[in-house]
């Protein structure tokens, strides 16, 4: 079986109890051949931290500064538009606007969508119909802000077709698994560390980046 490992900053390049316990699990069933998606916060990670397996293939990174070599113009049908204006709401799952977010022909690079007129008018309309009191610009900046690292990380090629993807997380890493199981159908496990959401939380709380208005949320 192949297995897509996905571990947001930890392993390999991390010691620590989820990077020690993906090592374990891998080492744990050589039968199974695994690849490490290794969400970093850059293009440089440090040296790896643990010994080579014999069933671990390879570790590809996924850095959330990676930007799109090739730069793509926007190209959003209304209904693409309807989509993503639905996602913007946080109620409902809209499964389709992953699709969307990881196909650089649609929605263009990320960066040349977020400074697009179309990215510009879909949040002032999402401004409106919130009936925000917030500064205009702190809320259009928090949404790019918010935006940039996840369509990074979502336009990155995947390797290979997987078997089973399996997070170790539901942050970045989850967001990764989900994008692995709809453009290859792998099964999908998320196994998570009971502490990780509020961690996440305090992050949020304590971020400069974001906007007061989008933290309650």
């Amino acid at each position: 079986m192949k297995i897509a490992m996905i571990a947001e900053g930890c392993y390999p390049y991390v010691t620590g109890g989820v990077a020690s316990w993906i090592h374990q699990l891998m080492a744990a069933i050589p039968a199974h051949d695994f690849t490490v998606l290794a969400v970093t916060a850059d293009d440089t990670p440090p040296a790896s931290r643990f010994p080579p397996l014999a069933n671990l293939s390879a570790v590809v990174n996924f850095s959330l500064t990676c930007r799109s070599v090739q730069k793509r113009p926007v190209r959003l049908q209304a209904a693409d538009r309807d989509l993503i204006s639905q996602w913007l709401t946080f109620t409902d799952p809209v499964p389709a606007a992953l699709d969307l977010f990881a196909d650089p022909t649609r929605l263009g690079d990320a960066d040349t969508f977020l400074a697009s007129p179309v990215f510009y008018d879909l949040i002032t309309a999402r401004y409106q119909a919130d009936r925000q009191s917030v500064d205009f610009l702190a809320y259009y900046w928090s949404w790019r802000n918010l935006l940039t690292p996840v369509l990074h990380l979502l336009q990155q090629p995947l390797p290979d077709r997987y078997d089973t993807v399996h997070a170790t997380a539901t942050g970045y890493g989850g967001l990764l698994a989900a994008r692995v199981k709809r453009a290859t159908g792998a099964r999908m496990i998320i196994t998570e560390h009971g502490i990780y959401a509020r961690e996440r939380e305090e992050d949020i709380l304590q971020a400069d980046w974001l906007g007061a208005a989008f933290k309650p949320q």
